[in-house]
């Protein structure tokens, strides 16, 4: 049994199906009102998006058809969902 130490990066691809923006308006006495917009066809949301991701892990224990492995992995947009300012 041998471990192997290993780091992973790439892209990938995004694809936004569907948005929908909730506001809860509100003051002290407990008065709230929420709203939701459905934004499918808004155009200030990206259809498409790239994450990049970054992780680090080991292997445990590897054969023919099966692999034992812990990694952790941290994905991120690297650009905005929405488009101009929030």
């Amino acid at each position: 049994m041998t471990r192997n130490f290993y780091v992973r990066g790439g892209i990938g691809t995004i694809v936004n199906i569907s948005n929908s923006t909730t506001f809860m308006l509100g003051d002290n006495s407990e008065n709230k009102t929420r709203n939701t917009l459905n934004n499918f066809s808004s155009p200030n949301f990206r259809r498409f998006n790239f994450s990049g991701n970054l992780g680090f892990g080991v292997t445990f224990f590897q054969s023919t058809g099966f692999s034992l492995y812990a990694q952790t992995n941290i994905e991120t947009n690297l650009l905005q969902l929405k488009k101009g300012r929030i």
